[in-house]
């Protein structure tokens, strides 16, 4: 059995060696840089050591500040300097005080500065008024251990009961329409309308339109039937309404379909019967005949029975 070739695996082709070649010099390039870097650019950032120095000779120039001990990172001096500079500043003179009533001087005795003294009695000026110790802490401005220090000596005041002004009662009389003498809704005009509680110039002219198309009212009653009036309005004014004087009458035997369905009693489907009756059995010989057509309810044939006329 020939023997096969066999492959060493430290062998490399020529093109793997190039790549590792390759490989590594971007590796000693890489790592190189940094300190190629440096040596180029030795001073393009501060070192810490040089700010630390700077702050050694801060300190030997005043050494009872301690400004440099508050300036250093990290310090915790530096991160609490300022809330504890403003905790011991001294508030001032505390006494027992009504801030509803104390005044701008009683205010710097207590030690607040001028600028929350005007907060203070700026909302004070505008109806403000502390109810409790706690409400201090409102006040824009005012520090939360300067609050602390205060509010054990806040002491506030009864609040003053108010007075109402006593005015004069006045009496209203009242008007009864029931006294004044009725309108004829056949003849009155809007502004008659009008002069009635509860009817403005819509209701007006709807009464006045509604009357029109019927041919006049013959019944107070109908009044109610205009479009969009209320019942309890009606009621109102019915004792200020009366009706006199003969209504328009429709002839039953001339009227043409338009003529007739533009009454508001009669559709235009009850028009149209009504004509094709008269052509099928000629003119009407009385009212009463009208209830031949059976399309015609008896409710509608009353309401409708002043407006008709066969001559």
């Amino acid at each position: 059995m020939p023997n096969k070739p066999t492959h060493h695996f430290l062998y490399f082709t020529r093109a793997e060696k190039n790549g590792i070649i390759a490989w590594l010099i971007l590796m000693m390039i890489i790592m190189g840089f940094p300190y190629v870097y440096d040596r180029i650019w030795p001073d393009r950032y501060p070192q810490y050591a040089d700010v630390t120095a700077a702050l050694d000779i801060l300190e030997e120039v005043n050494p009872d500040s301690g400004y440099a001990k508050k300036l250093v990172p990290g310090n915790r001096e530096h991160r609490a300097y300022t809330n504890r500079n403003e905790e011991n500043r001294s508030l001032g003179t505390l006494f027992y005080f009504d801030p509803n009533t104390l005044s701008a001087e009683g205010w710097k005795k207590l030690g607040v500065r001028d600028k929350t003294i005007e907060t203070i009695q700026r909302y004070i000026s505008k109806g403000g008024r502390f109810r409790q110790a706690g409400d201090l802490e409102k006040i824009w401005g005012l520090r939360p251990h300067e609050k602390e220090a205060l509010m054990p000596f806040v002491k506030i005041s009864a609040e003053p009961e108010m007075v109402k002004p006593a005015f004069p009662s006045k009496t209203y009389e009242r008007k009864d329409f029931k006294t004044r003498e009725p309108i004829d809704i056949n003849q009155s005009d809007s502004l008659a309308w009008v002069s009635l509680p509860g009817i403005g110039p819509g209701f007006a002219r709807r009464i006045s339109q509604f009357k029109n198309k019927l041919g006049g009212f013959y019944s107070v009653e109908q009044v109610a039937e205009t479009y969009g009036l209320p019942d309890s309005v009606f009621q109102h004014i019915k004792p200020l309404l009366r009706v006199s004087g003969p209504v328009r009458k429709i002839n039953i035997n001339t009227a043409d379909e338009n003529e007739l369905k533009a009454h508001p009693y009669i559709r235009y489907r009850l028009a149209g019967a009504i004509v094709q009756y008269r052509q099928q059995h000629g003119a009407f010989q009385k009212t009463e005949d009208l209830k031949k057509i059976m399309i015609l309810p008896d409710s509608t044939y009353t309401r409708l029975l002043p407006y008709l006329s066969v001559e």
